[in-house]
C-alpha cells in the first residue's frame, strides 16, 4: 500500500511539472510573439525595406513641381514658421506699408547695370554706396565710397577706413558727376513695377515673401515683396532676347540707417574748393533740423551762405 501511495505521488509530481512546463511555454511564445511584433513595427517605422519588408508596398509618386515660369526654377517651399503667416496678397496694401519707410540698408545686385554686392545706406535725400573693389581718379586718388545728396543732386567720393589707413587725417573729397553714381532706391524699383498678380508665397533667404507677376519697364517679371512690410527682395526680369535680368536686395535692414553711418566725414575739405565743413547742412548752408542729434561745431552760428 506504502508502494502504491509512493506511484500515484509520482504520478501527481509528474503532472503538476508538466502544467508548470506547459505554463512556462505559452508565457515564452507570448514574450517572443510580442518581440516579433515590436520588431516589425520598428522595421516598418524605419523603412528597412532592404532587408526584405514591406518589398510589396509600392513607391509613392514624386509630387509634381511648380516652376517660376520667369526664372525656370522651383518655387522655394515655406518652412515651419512661428506665429501666423500674413495673408496679405493685395499689392496696393503691400506698397502702401513700404511707402512708410523711413531708411533701408542693404547690398545690391543688378546685373543688367553691372552691380554685384554693392553696399547702399538710404536716408531721406542723404545716400552712401560702397563699392566691393577700389577705384582710382585721374589724380591718382583711391576711393571706395560715395556720398550723395538726392535734393541738389551732388556727389563726393572717399576713401572709407575700410581701405585707407589714415580717413581721419585724409577728409578731401572729389566732386563727381552724380548721375553717374546714383542708383534708385528700393522704392523707385518698386514704382517700376505695373499689372500685379499675385502668384504665391515663398521664402527669400531667411525672408518670407509674396510673389507677385508683374510688368516691370513693359516686360514680363516676377517680383518678390516682404510679407509683411512690403518692401522688395528681388525681381526678375525677362528680357526682349529671353535673358533675364535679375535685382536682388540682400541683407536688407528697414528703418535701422544712423546718420552716423551716411554723413560726410567731420570737418572735410573739398577739392578745388575752399572751406572746412562738418556736416551735408553745413555745406548746404543749412542748419540741422531740431532733434537730428548732429553736433554743432564750437562757436558756429546759424550760417547764412548756401551753395
Amino acid at each position: 500500500m506504502r508502494v502504491f501511495k509512493s506511484i500515484e505521488m509520482l504520478k501527481y509530481d509528474d503532472r503538476a511539472t508538466s502544467s508548470t512546463m506547459k505554463k512556462t511555454t505559452i508565457t515564452g511564445i507570448i514574450a517572443i510573439t510580442a518581440a516579433l511584433v515590436l520588431m516589425c513595427a520598428l522595421i516598418t517605422l524605419t523603412g528597412c525595406q532592404q532587408y526584405g519588408y514591406g518589398a510589396n508596398v509600392s513607391a509613392s509618386p514624386e509630387p509634381e513641381v511648380e516652376l517660376n515660369p520667369i526664372t525656370g526654377e522651383p518655387y522655394q517651399d515655406l518652412p515651419e514658421k512661428r506665429g501666423v503667416i500674413t495673408n496679405i496678397t493685395e499689392f496696393d496694401e503691400l506698397l502702401r506699408r513700404a511707402s512708410s519707410i523711413a531708411s533701408y540698408k542693404y547690398t545690391l545686385t543688378d546685373t543688367d547695370l553691372g552691380i554685384e554686392d554693392q553696399q547702399f545706406w538710404f536716408a531721406g535725400r542723404f545716400v552712401k554706396t560702397r563699392f566691393p573693389y577700389t577705384y582710382q581718379h585721374s589724380t591718382g586718388q583711391i576711393y571706395d565710397e560715395v556720398f550723395l545728396e538726392r535734393t541738389t543732386k551732388q556727389a563726393f567720393t572717399h576713401c572709407s577706413r575700410e581701405v585707407c589707413e589714415k580717413p581721419n587725417i585724409d577728409k578731401e573729397l572729389e566732386r563727381v558727376d552724380y548721375e553717374e553714381f546714383y542708383v534708385w532706391d528700393p522704392m523707385e524699383y518698386l514704382f517700376r513695377a505695373t499689372k500685379p498678380s499675385y502668384v504665391t508665397t515663398e521664402m527669400v533667404g531667411n525672408d518670407y515673401t509674396k510673389v507677385f507677376s508683374v510688368t516691370f519697364e513693359g516686360k514680363e517679371a516676377r517680383l518678390w515683396l516682404q510679407e509683411y512690410y512690403g518692401y522688395p527682395l528681388k525681381i526678375v526680369v525677362r528680357n526682349e532676347d529671353d535673358s533675364k535680368r535679375t535685382i536682388e536686395f540682400k541683407d536688407m535692414m528697414v528703418d535701422a540707417t544712423r546718420r552716423g553711418e551716411i554723413d560726410l566725414p567731420t570737418n572735410f575739405t573739398i577739392s578745388g574748393e575752399e572751406g572746412n565743413w562738418y556736416f551735408w547742412e553745413h555745406y548746404l548752408g543749412e542748419w540741422p533740423k531740431e532733434g537730428s542729434n548732429i553736433e554743432i561745431p564750437p562757436g558756429e552760428v546759424k550760417p547764412a551762405f548756401g551753395v
